[in-house]
C-alpha cells in the first residue's frame, strides 16, 4: 500500500520528450489499496503467473474526488491524457529495529527485488543509520514459501504460503553521509563488520538479538510493491493520420496508369524542324495506349500545322498491337516546311531532343 504524487522525484526514470518538461506532468496521485496475484496451482505450469489486480485509488486533479480502479496488466488507467501500465510487482518485509538504547529507530518495509520466477525469491538490504552506538546494515533475503532443500533455504512457491526472511547483519559505517549516492538495493560493507549472528529464517513475530547490546531486529510481516509505466504521447492520433494518408496515397498510385510520351525535334534537310513522337505504357495490362497514343500524334501534329507522316490514324510498328499487347514505342513524324503558316507553331519546338512524361 502506498500513495505515489506524480513527480519526477517520484519516478524511477523520466524521459520527457524534446518539448516536454517536469512542467508539463498531470497532477494526479495514484494509491495502491491492495494487490493480489494468482498462480497455478497444479499442473506442467504450476508457479505460473494467472492473474494480477492492483486495486487503486486516483485523483485527476489536487482536490479532485478519489475514483477507484481494477489496474491489470491488458487493462491500462487512462487518466488526464496518460495512461498508467501495471509491469512489475513483488514483496517489502516489514522490519522493527530497536538499538542500543532500546529506541525503535526504524519500523517500514523496504523493497525486495525479485530474482527467481520460479519461487520469487526476493533480495533486499535493510538500512539503520540512526542506529546507536553503531550503524546497522543487513543484507538477505524474502522466501514467499521458505522450504529446506538440502541444507539451503529456497522458495517452493511464488505466492507467500509461508513467508521468512534471512539475513545477514553488519554493524559500522554506512557510508551514507559520505556525499556519494548509494542504491537502495545494496549495502556498501566497506566500513562495516559482519555481526556473529548466524543466520536463521525468521516467520513473522520473530527476532534476532544482536550481539554486544547492539539492538534487536523483528520481522513484522510483509506488504506487496507494484511498478508501473505512466506514458503520455499526444502525437499518436497526428501520426496515425498521417499514417493512413500516406497508405490511401500509395493504394490510389497502384491504380493510375502510367504512360510516357516522348517528343524530339531535330532541323529538317529543306528546313524548319523534324518533329518525332514516341509513346510508352509501364502497365502491361493496357489495351487502349496505342489507340491513345494515335489520336495524341494526330493532335500533336495538327496544333505544328504539318500533315502526320504516313496519314493519320499510323502507329508506328505497333500500331496494330493485338488486344493484350501494350504498344512500346510509336514514331509518327510530323513535318513543318519553312516559311509554311505552321512555322510558328514548329518554332516553339526545341532544336534539342526533349522528352516528356
Amino acid at each position: 500500500m502506498g500513495s505515489a504524487p506524480l513527480t519526477v522525484t517520484a519516478l524511477d526514470q523520466f524521459r520527457p520528450g524534446r518539448l516536454v518538461s517536469a512542467a508539463d506532468l498531470q497532477p494526479f496521485t495514484i494509491t495502491l489499496n491492495r494487490f493480489n496475484a494468482s498462480y497455478v496451482t497444479s499442473g506442467p505450469d504450476m508457479g505460473q503467473p494467472a492473474t494480477f489486480h492492483a486495486y487503486l485509488s486516483y485523483t485527476a486533479q489536487p482536490g479532485a474526488a478519489a475514483q477507484r480502479y481494477d489496474l491489470q496488466v491488458n487493462s491500462p488507467l487512462n487518466v488526464d491524457g496518460a495512461k498508467v501500465y501495471l509491469i512489475g510487482h513483488g514483496y517489502a518485509p516489514v522490519f522493527r529495529v530497536t538499538d542500543g538504547t532500546g529506541r525503535v529507530v526504524f519500523d517500514q518495509a523496504v523493497p525486495f527485488i525479485p530474482v527467481s520466477i520460479s519461487g520469487f525469491t526476493s533480495e533486499g538490504v535493510v538500512k539503520v543509520p540512526d542506529a546507536h552506538p553503531r550503524q546497522l546494515g543487513f543484507a538477505g533475503v524474502f522466501l514467499p514459501t521458505a522450504v529446506d532443500v538440502g541444507g539451503k533455504l529456497g522458495s517452493a512457491f511464488p505466492a507467500p504460503y509461508r513467508p521468512a526472511v534471512s539475513l545477514v547483519s553488519y554493524a559500522g559505517n554506512l557510508g551514507m553521509n559520505s556525499g556519494v549516492p548509494q542504491s537502495v538495493y545494496q549495502l556498501e560493507t566497506a566500513g562495516l563488520h559482519r555481526l556473529a549472528v548466524k543466520p536463521r529464517p525468521l516467520s513473522p513475530g520473530q527476532s534476532i538479538r544482536l550481539p554486544n547490546g547492539l539492538g534487536t531486529l523483528t520481522f513484522t510481516g510483509y506488504r506487496q510493491w507494484i511498478s508501473l509505466a505512466i506514458t503520455y504521447d499526444p502525437g499518436q492520433l497526428p501520426a496515425l493520420i498521417a499514417a493512413i494518408a500516406a497508405l490511401a496515397g500509395l493504394l490510389v498510385s497502384f491504380l493510375v496508369r502510367r504512360r510516357r510520351v516522348f517528343l524530339r525535334a531535330a532541323p529538317a534537310a529543306g528546313g524548319g524542324s523534324t518533329v518525332e513522337f514516341a509513346g510508352l505504357t509501364r502497365t502491361e495490362s493496357s489495351e487502349t495506349f496505342g489507340a491513345e497514343f494515335a489520336d495524341l500524334s494526330t493532335e500533336l501534329s495538327a496544333a505544328l500545322g504539318a500533315p502526320e507522316k504516313g496519314g493519320a490514324g499510323e502507329r508506328g510498328p505497333h500500331g496494330n498491337a493485338p488486344p493484350g499487347t501494350t504498344p512500346a514505342v510509336t514514331s509518327p513524324t510530323a513535318h513543318a516546311a519553312a516559311g509554311a503558316p505552321a512555322a510558328g507553331a514548329a518554332s516553339d519546338v526545341p532544336s534539342q531532343s526533349d522528352e516528356r512524361e
